[in-house]
């Protein structure tokens, strides 16, 4: 479904440096990595928002990295999308703002099954009190749920997310989280870019973890890849059946004792970390309760 062959990305220096994976209908690919990494820059050059340097995004095989006008439309009715920065939100009802995931231009008026469409999505995420809600009177966790509705609305076939857990509570998390796997068995497949390894232990496929290979020239690459259908005996793998917990949960990389030790992940990634082993039958449910 999506492939991505040798995107490089350069500005006053090189950003992302030789990244390929790819992805098929009903799965989920975890990106990890420090602040700064590249994680959001890669999402933007999928997305079109930023142009690669070099290399290809194919979606079924048609390369979309540089499609404008008819053919990027064409790409949006696939897509959708929820940023990092929420930027400032419109000032119409919550209900008004999902109907927007199916008609991306605010002049046309939406239509009944429109707002039919946007009720089920609300009551499916359990935020219909928001409903009648304004934007812009929102909390950021509130803000947050209705635009991951709005995303949710049109039952995109591909769903990119950067850090959709944001300012989000443990259990409107565990509701985004619940609702990925129920869209990933009905055939969505699925990029979503995570400070929570845990969060990409429950829900994960593949995981891409990037790291940065010049720190003086902020160049990122694919430090390592695994598929968990295939890669299960790989030393990568169980590698990554342990998380690294930092001081702040939100903060926490992945690291284990078979591939890296403390001292080598805590240099590469900035942060003071603790390997603490949640085994390959992870329960994120049990993890709530344990903290």
């Amino acid at each position: 479904m999506l492939e991505v062959k040798n995107l490089n990305f350069s500005r006053t220096s090189k950003i992302l440096s030789n990244i390929n994976f790819s992805l098929q209908a009903g799965e989920i690919l975890s990106v990890l990595g420090r602040n700064g990494a590249g994680k959001t820059t890669l999402l933007k050059c999928l997305l079109g928002f930023i142009k690669a340097t070099s290399g290809e995004v194919l979606l079924n095989g048609v390369d979309i990295s540089h499609s404008q006008g008819a053919k990027q439309a064409k790409m949006w009715d696939n897509i959708a999308y929820v940023a990092q920065n929420k930027g400032i939100p419109l000032a119409i009802s919550a209900l008004e703002m999902v109907t927007l995931g199916l008609n991306s231009h605010i002049t046309l008026v939406p239509k009944k099954s429109d707002f039919e469409k946007a009720s089920q999505v609300l009551d499916e995420l359990n935020i219909t009190h928001l409903k009648t809600k304004n934007c812009a009177s929102l909390s950021g966790g509130e803000l947050q749920m209705v635009l991951f509705a709005r995303a949710l609305v049109k039952r995109p076939k591909i769903l990119i997310l950067d850090e959709p857990e944001s300012n989000l509570d443990f259990a409107n998390q565990k509701t985004i989280l619940d609702m990925l796997k129920d869209l990933s068995k009905q055939g969505c497949a699925i990029i979503i870019n995570t400070h929570f390894p845990a969060h990409a232990l429950f829900l994960s496929h593949k995981v891409l973890l990037i790291s940065k290979i010049d720190s003086t020239k902020s160049c990122a690459k694919v430090d390592f890849q695994v598929d968990f259908s295939k890669d299960c005996e790989n030393p990568k793998a169980r590698f990554l059946t342990a998380s690294a917990l930092g001081e702040g949960f939100s903060n926490s990389i992945f690291g284990g004792r078979e591939l890296l030790d403390e001292a080598h992940l805590s240099s590469l990634y900035g942060v003071p970390l603790v390997l603490h082993s949640m085994g390959a039958n992870f329960d994120y449910q049990e993890f709530i309760v344990r903290i």
